[in-house]
């Protein structure tokens, strides 16, 4: 039995100012565009007082377009729980907004990056503009103190540019690097062209992983994956440096 849990995930909103053509923000399945209630919030935080739990990761949707991202903050400062925030970072391009975090207790957030450039991420994100300001709000976001890590879909479309991703963030004041993998897709038919067999994906991520330990970066895959997918030399590094 499970009797204590480290960091729980809280999917506040299903809302989304980008429009990313794989992910399940976009989905018919979730077109009601649901939200955690006003008045659930503290119930929802009770619970995981009550678990134990020390630290929660908002996500969404898109975390900072929730209506009362002020009051759940407020709530985890109440209850003494950390919170972090997985965004895609257009709202830290805002230099009030991130002191408003900051003021609130986020203390680390992972921006979501598609792409290298603006022409590779705003193809993604279907959101002109929408690279500049993430880079923008990881900038902000540092200087107010706030630890910003990065995470990057594998797609069909970007396998080949991980390399180029990891070179674009060499002038960005990044703790740590991670990549996930694109499954299949609840958006519409359309979606089918950004799914990359894990197998593919894999190989990606190896390359990108050689290129990184080069540079004396270190990346991280979160997607589980079988070991035998990668090259047995680099499977027991994998393994003790808890790189996948």
């Amino acid at each position: 039995m499970v009797n204590r849990f480290n960091v729980s995930w809280i999917a506040i909103t299903y809302n989304c100012n980008n429009k990313c053509s794989w992910c399940y923000s976009g989905s018919n399945i979730l077109s009601s565009k649901r939200i955690l209630e006003k008045g659930r919030i503290g119930q929802v935080l009770d619970m995981i007082s009550e678990l134990g739990i020390k630290r929660t990761i908002l996500i969404g949707g898109e975390p900072t377009v929730y209506p009362y991202l002020s009051e759940i903050l407020d709530g985890h400062k109440e209850r003494k729980i950390q919170t972090g925030m997985v965004t895609n970072g257009r709202q830290l391009a805002n230099p009030v907004f991130c002191e408003f975090l900051k003021k609130k207790g986020i203390d680390s957030l992972t921006v979501s990056l598609q792409g290298y450039n603006s022409e590779t991420h705003d193809k993604a994100t279907r959101i002109n503009g929408s690279y500049e300001e993430a880079i923008t709000g990881i900038r902000e976001a540092d200087v107010k103190g706030i630890n910003v890590s990065t995470n990057t879909v594998i797609t069909n479309e970007n396998s080949g540019d991980l390399e180029k991703i990891l070179d674009s963030l060499s002038h960005t004041p990044i703790s740590s690097i991670s990549f996930n993998i694109c499954g299949p897709c609840l958006t519409d038919v359309q979606n089918k062209k950004y799914i990359l067999n894990p197998f593919s994906a894999a190989k990606s991520f190896e390359r990108a992983y050689l290129y990184a330990k080069s540079k004396g970066k270190k990346i991280r895959l979160v997607t589980p994956i079988p070991f035998c997918f990668f090259d047995r030399e680099i499977r027991e590094e994998f393994k003790q440096k808890k790189i996948i």
